[in-house]
């Protein structure tokens, strides 16, 4: 149901922006960011994306909102269809296959459709479905390449799937295919698909008490055996090259991804000192890098008829990694690339306070500010030195150095516990 999509795309986005706005609210605490809070902002990261990209593909694989069938159990008679029961049947001596799927509803739900298929000896693959703005927008900026067939009003009308791009175009230059394609889609078939052997028209939402009429069947039946002897003679052999260059390519753009955000680790290292320059400095560099990763994520993932899928999908996740990898990025070669000398600062400790996640209690200490006296600098602390802490006497020690991109980081901090505060 993309009602459902729709649900699991709105938790993702959810998950994500507390995701990063807990990581915002961490990095203005300095000292506060551990490890056990970056690896929680990872796997709600994860999670995020995992819900996010589930309910994409269950906008477009379910059936739309208005959806009104329900559904039937296994072997129930609906109208001519037995529910989930192929049927098969016979014209002039060539046998075809029905079935009738009804509708899921609910967390694992699913549209009903009607698929009629036929077998055919080709071991090619394709899918032609009604072109969409978002076929027609890939095209237009060199993200997807579809095959043309110089039929104008074909080409149109319908986008053509396929990974097997010399099979396809031979076996669509046959007029009477592309007509028989064009008006299967007419009838209400919009997917018509070629793999593993069979040729099957697909009409996704079917309700027979709506959509039926006497002789459908038999009528898509004849067309999918008139489409299997429209074949040329000779066919190109299917080759997967394209496919293959495709995965391999998204593999390793979505692995240089997620290393990318994992460099927000980084942080721990070397824990910037106030947040906002080296959230300003990632900003800029978001702003620049990130559509020239599109860009160049589009000319490797592209060349094929699905290539703006992958990259589609890559970018949606992209836009919320991305922002991670600049900070995390920035953070560790303004602590790695640093020469500056460090410098120790006797920050006196003015209050102490405990803050409480469920069943865990934070310590923390605020400080004196040694850049500007009116500010104060908060940490964290163990249970044990929290309890030895005398506000207005105890110190934090804090050593701090410049950084590489003039972004003060704290290399190191301790408490000491033997002057008094004046």
């Amino acid at each position: 149901m993309r009602l459902f999509g729709l649900f699991l795309i709105a938790v993702g986005v959810v998950i994500e922006a507390l995701a990063v706005g807990i990581l915002i609210s961490l990095l203005m605490k300095p000292g506060v960011l551990e490890v056990g809070f970056i690896v929680g902002i990872v796997v709600a990261m994860i999670v995020g994306s995992s819900f996010f990209i589930a309910g994409i593909f269950a906008m477009r694989k379910r059936a739309p909102i208005s959806s009104t069938t329900t559904a039937v159990a296994v072997g129930t008679r609906v109208g001519n269809y037995v529910c989930s029961t192929p049927q098969q049947m016979e014209l002039d001596g060539e046998p075809y296959t029905v079935l009738f799927v009804s509708a899921i509803q609910g967390k694992n739900g699913r549209p009903s459709k009607l698929l009629i298929s036929s077998k055919i000896a080709l071991n090619g693959e394709f899918e032609i479905v009604p072109e969409s703005g978002f076929d027609r927008f890939a095209k237009s900026w060199g993200l997807a390449k579809e095959i043309q067939t110089l039929d104008e009003t074909f080409d149109e009308r319908c986008f053509v799937r396929s990974d097997t791009v010399a099979f396809t175009q031979a076996f669509l230059e046959e007029p009477a295919a592309r007509a028989i394609i064009g008006d299967l889609h007419k009838q209400g078939f919009k997917n018509v698909v070629m793999k593993d052997g069979e040729l099957r028209a697909e009409w996704l939402n079917f309700d027979p008490a709506v959509h039926d009429r006497a002789e459908l069947v038999e009528e898509i039946g004849a067309r999918l055996i008139l489409l299997t002897r429209k074949t040329p003679q000779e066919l190109p052999e299917a080759d997967m090259t394209a496919r293959v260059q495709r995965r391999t390519w998204a593999a390793f753009l979505w692995v240089s991804l997620i290393l990318f955000a994992l460099t927000m680790f980084g942080l721990i290292a070397y824990p910037v000192l106030n947040s906002w320059p080296l959230i300003g400095r990632a900003a800029i560099l978001f702003l620049g890098a990130f559509p020239a990763s599109l860009f160049l994520v589009g000319k490797l993932l592209g060349g094929t008829s699905r290539s703006h899928y992958a990259w589609a999908t890559w970018a949606m996740v992209a836009i919320v990694l991305f922002p991670l990898g600049c900070v995390g990025t920035l953070a560790t070669f303004n602590g790695l690339m640093d020469s500056n000398p460090e410098t120790e600062h006797p920050a006196l400790i003015v209050r102490k306070y405990t803050t409480r996640n469920k069943n865990t209690t934070n310590y923390h200490v605020e400080c004196r500010s040694w850049n500007n006296a009116q500010d104060t600098e908060k940490f964290s602390v163990n249970a044990s030195e929290y309890r030895q802490v005398v506000e207005g006497q105890s110190r934090m020690i804090v050593t701090t150095r410049p950084g590489w991109l003039d972004i003060e980081w704290i290399q190191g901090k301790r408490l000491d516990f033997t002057g008094l505060g004046k």
